[in-house]
C-alpha cells in the first residue's frame, strides 16, 4: 500500500521552504519501491509578518490531507504540534528532494 509526501519545494529538487512561508506543496506519491511526483498544490502561507493563525495552519493541513508525510525545511512548534495532532509524520530536512526521499522510503517501505 503506497503513502504521499508533501513536500515543500519551490523548484521540486531542493527542500527550500519553511511550512509557515510554503505557498505550494510537491506532492510524492510511494508505492513500493518507486516514487513518482503527482502534482502541485498551491496554499495560502499560514504565516504572515511571524504571524500565524490557527485556521491558516489548519487549511494548509486539510490542504495536504490525504499526505503521510509533510517534508520541509523547518516548521514551528505550534504547526508542527497541530501537524502530528492531525496525524501527519513531519520531516525537516535540508537537501535535495530525492535524497529525503530516499531516507523516508527506507523508514517506511
Amino acid at each position: 500500500m503506497g503513502y504521499r509526501i508533501a513536500v515543500a519545494s519551490k523548484d521540486g529538487k531542493v527542500v527550500t521552504d519553511h511550512f509557515g512561508h510554503c505557498s505550494k506543496f510537491i506532492i510524492i506519491e510511494v508505492d513500493n519501491e518507486n516514487y513518482r511526483f503527482i502534482e502541485q498544490r498551491l496554499v495560502t502561507p499560514p504565516c504572515r509578518g511571524g504571524i500565524h493563525t490557527k485556521s491558516g495552519i489548519e487549511e494548509v493541513l486539510t490542504t495536504i490531507e490525504d499526505c503521510m508525510y509533510i517534508l520541509v525545511y523547518q516548521i514551528g512548534q505550534g504547526a508542527e504540534k497541530m501537524a502530528l495532532k492531525n496525524n501527519f509524520i513531519v520531516i525537516t530536512y535540508k537537501g535535495f528532494v530525492t535524497d529525503a526521499l530516499d531516507q523516508i522510503m527506507s523508514a517506511h517501505p
